[in-house]
């Protein structure tokens, strides 16, 4: 005879599976919505034969003609070192940069959905070498790669693309700049469908451009049609003749054009593997994968007190209640959320538990007082002014620190401080004053 225990749980389990399966069906039928609004044919025919089915008795079959993808759902321009003021002497470790960058755009090819093509800008004075790397790491992909020692062949390219009658810059292909030695973090795919249908939104403002990195040019964002343009500029800005991309290029293309940030940063930088001093540097004022896009060393930065709310600024002010006007707004809910960063399970969460360390004190020496250990993954889960609001004799006003530090979150008075990067998190950091008492990560040993 089944126990009264054995039915509740069965039941509970099977209350668990009937809302499993009525989320399931409701992001299915959300996800044709989602879809359709990323311009690119293969979707639609996916959808139109989604949709014959539905209308159907029998399953209708899909032609192989018919997921025949594009040939680019974007283009990615990537200019060697050689095109940027301090260029130097590629180094062997240096000539690996090319074949990073060149992975992690590949890499972007998802399911026929997704076809990058690629233009690689190389020296001016031909590089074999670099021939002979694409030979050999990219022989399957070399009918998507193009590459010119020269600017002429992408500015006759590009200039076709102006002499298109009738061409509408919501249907045109976006082109994304990239310099060697950058690559894409993982899962940026549905970044960049976001980004495309920014612009379809945006498809009234023919001159608008996009920024998703750091860099000089890395990671500007714009429709092929006003490439042209950039090339032009590019080529008349010479230093001994040679055309150098620099900040005051960029400049000079920005005008009269609205530029939006994304939020995310999109693309790590390669080189801070070959320098340990570069390294700690580039970790001290640069974001890094998934982390929102504000660099302290440059005027293009996400503007994220206007624009908590939002993917994109500048955005329009999100409407408060009158009594929650200027309410302070985290910055980790959406970023855990939307890079699926996060690998830890809820067992493992359940288990970890946010402790307030002694002033003056370490998070690692914390952690081990309550006999457990300090865990960076956990960063995201404590970095949050609720979890400030748990010791009640706390009584504070939340607030974002305006330069990134190694030993945020912490309690200072009648300040709570929120981490601004979670790269910059460390254990074993020191509070800089004696008042201050961090907020720890602590999981079991």
């Amino acid at each position: 005879m089944t126990s009264p225990a054995l039915l509740l749980l069965l039941s509970i389990a099977l209350l668990f599976h009937i809302l499993g399966t009525i989320k399931l069906s409701n992001d299915l039928n959300n996800l044709p919505s989602l879809l359709s609004s990323y311009n690119h044919p293969i979707i639609q025919k996916l959808l139109e034969w989604r949709k014959r089915n539905e209308n159907s008795e029998t399953l209708l079959s899909l032609q192989q003609e018919d997921v025949t993808a594009v040939k680019c759902s974007m283009q990615f321009v990537i200019f060697s070192k050689s095109w940027f003021l301090n260029s130097v002497q590629r180094s062997p470790s240096q000539q690996q940069l090319l074949i990073k960058t060149l992975k992690s755009i590949v890499r972007l090819r998802n399911l026929r959905i997704f076809n990058p093509c690629i233009w690689v800008v190389q020296d001016k004075k031909k590089n074999t070498k670099n021939d002979e790397i694409l030979k050999k790491h990219f022989h399957q992909e070399l009918g998507r790669i193009t590459v010119t020692n020269s600017l002429q062949p992408l500015k006759i390219e590009f200039s076709k693309i102006e002499l298109k009658p009738n061409l509408r810059s919501s249907t045109s292909t976006l082109i994304y700049l990239v310099e060697e030695g950058f690559e894409f973090c993982e899962n940026v795919l549905h970044h960049l469908m976001n980004i495309a249908n920014e612009f379809k939104a945006k498809k009234q403002k023919k001159q608008i451009i996009f920024r998703a990195s750091t860099g000089i040019v890395n990671g500007l964002i714009f429709h092929e049609n006003i490439m042209s343009e950039f090339l032009d500029k590019f080529m008349k800005s010479s230093i001994k003749k040679k055309p150098i991309l620099n900040e005051l290029l960029v400049m000079d293309f920005l005008k009269k054009r609205d530029l939006y940030m994304y939020r995310w940063q999109l693309m790590s930088n390669s080189e801070v593997t070959l320098s340990k001093n570069f390294a700690v540097s580039a970790v001290k004022t640069q974001p890094q994968c998934h982390e929102t896009l504000i660099d302290p060393t440059s005027i293009f930065s996400f503007d994220l007190d206007h624009c908590t709310h939002s993917n994109f600024s500048p955005c329009q002010r999100k409407t408060f209640n009158s009594d929650k006007n200027g309410e302070f707004v985290h910055d980790t809910a959406q970023e855990e959320i939307f890079p699926a960063t996060s690998k830890l399970s809820l067992s493992q969460l359940q288990q970890a538990e946010s402790v307030l360390s002694q002033a003056g004190s370490s998070c690692d020496k914390a952690c081990k007082k309550k006999g457990m250990k300090c865990n960076s993954d956990y960063f995201p889960y404590i970095n949050r002014c609720d979890e400030f609001k748990q010791f009640h004799h706390l009584k504070c006003e939340c607030v974002r620190e305006v330069e990134a530090s190694s030993r945020s979150p912490y309690f200072n008075q009648d300040q709570c401080v929120i981490a601004l990067r979670r790269s910059m998190f460390r254990c074993d950091s020191n509070p800089k004053s004696t008042t201050e008492r961090r907020l720890c990560p602590c999981s079991p040993k």
